[in-house]
């Protein structure tokens, strides 16, 4: 397999790669942190062949829920915003993807988020231990150990949402 395997180091949004050399391409869990969807979009259009298939799993958006949560959590990952799933969907259309499924599945990962929240929690006991031993924390620990926090408490609430989205490649993508 080593053979057939090649490790590329690129901007998601322009990797240098051949156009049409695709048939899947996927973004778990990392989708959140990419600034320019319709540019990334674009290219993935560009590099997969017709009919290939795309898929996200991440963190969008939700409806619902205190607000406050998404912000926290984009400030403690450093993220630059959450779309929501329709956002999501609606960009994808608009460079030449059919949308085949885009849907909110927050269920099956909140035991793995609930666990996420207690290692957080207890994260944030020996940080207030090491702010008096040592009179200082690493601030970008903390902000991530908070944004850990205000993930769960928004996939709890629904201001944040699990969701899943599939599309497929459309021969062209739309003009203008």
């Amino acid at each position: 397999m080593a053979a057939q395997v090649r490790f590329v180091d690129a901007d998601c949004q322009e990797t240098g790669l051949a156009g049409g050399s695709f048939d899947v391409a996927w973004n778990q869990e990392s989708f959140c942190h990419v600034h320019d969807a319709a540019a990334l979009f674009t290219h993935l259009h560009a590099l997969l062949a017709a009919g290939g298939l795309y898929a996200i799993t991440d963190y969008f958006r939700g409806a619902r829920g205190d607000a406050g949560r998404v912000e926290a959590l984009c400030a403690g990952w450093a993220l630059p915003g959450l779309r929501s799933l329709h956002e999501t969907a609606s960009l994808l259309r608009a460079s030449g993807f059919d949308v085949r499924d885009a849907r909110e599945d927050t269920a099956p990962v909140l035991n793995s988020a609930l666990i996420m929240r207690n290692l957080a929690s207890r994260r944030k006991v020996l940080l207030a231990v090491e702010q008096l031993l040592r009179g200082t924390t690493d601030p970008v620990y903390e902000g991530h150990t908070d944004g850990s926090i205000a993930c769960v408490d928004g996939l709890l609430d629904g201001a944040i949402e699990y969701g899943v989205i599939v599309a497929r490649r459309r021969a062209a993508a739309p003009e203008g």
